[in-house]
């Protein structure tokens, strides 16, 4: 099952440049099942619909192109087009067919 996210980038320009990133799914099931695929971020306690990043290189980098092979068009994630402080709206597409392997793990604990 392939499921489309939206999400925004905000620039933090304050000292060494950082970003965070917001991806917001349907429900916080559909985000739980999709944090496995993004490495270094976060179920937000917040809005446990919304995955978020926080970081500079390398991470940042390695993120915008894992953001990249999901379908983000990487202008607008990091634009600067509409604001200083919020990249454009952006969406991805994140695939949950593959098995579950936290449960596959478990077996072998």
């Amino acid at each position: 099952m392939i499921i489309q996210a939206s999400g925004q980038l905000r620039h933090h320009f304050w000292g060494t440049y950082a970003a965070s990133i917001g991806i917001k799914f349907h429900n916080a099931d559909l985000a739980g099942r999709a944090l496995p695929q993004f490495p270094g971020w976060k179920q937000s306690t917040v809005d446990p619909r919304c995955l978020t990043f926080h970081g500079q290189d390398p991470a940042l980098a390695d993120t915008l192109q894992l953001l990249g092979k999901l379908g983000a068009d990487l202008r607008k994630v990091s634009s600067l087009a509409r604001s200083i402080d919020f990249g454009e709206p952006f969406t991805v597409a994140v695939d949950l067919t593959q098995p579950d392997t936290t449960v596959q793990i478990g077996l072998f604990q």
